[in-house]
């Protein structure tokens, strides 16, 4: 997998995380906007020629059907991004790589932060569990 791909999974599991582990494309797409978590260029921001929406707004949801597609995302709802347990594995594996590789290109500092929160909560929660 690109790393590209990877920092763009770590996102949207991590928005979806925050947002209690189920919310729509939307507010999971403006979660990640108003947090700052992602370094958005200004070919990022333009708009789609074929329809009437960001570009990184776009890609990010394409990247959602691969997470629906290895099991990480439930997919079994119409607009309804939920992640599994699986996924919540696949987030963990991710955010230890991410201080492996500091050079990411679309993840910002604040995002960086977050996930590193995140999978420390996630971490104390599986040991009270």
């Amino acid at each position: 997998m690109a790393k590209s791909e990877q920092e763009k999974r770590v996102l949207i599991l991590l928005a979806v995380l925050e947002l209690g582990g189920r919310a729509t494309k939307r507010a999971v797409l403006d979660h990640i906007y108003s947090n700052e978590y992602a370094d958005l260029t200004p070919r990022d921001l333009e708009k789609m020629a074929s329809r009437d929406e960001e570009v990184w707004r776009n890609d990010l949801a394409y990247i959602r059907k691969h997470l629906v597609q290895f099991g990480y995302l439930d997919g079994s709802e119409k607009d309804n991004w939920q992640i599994t347990p699986k996924g919540t594995q696949h987030f963990l594996k991710l955010v230890k790589k991410t201080s492996a590789f500091p050079l990411w290109t679309k993840l910002t500092k604040r995002a960086l932060e977050a996930a590193a929160n995140m999978e420390s909560s996630l971490s104390k929660q599986r040991v009270a569990d």
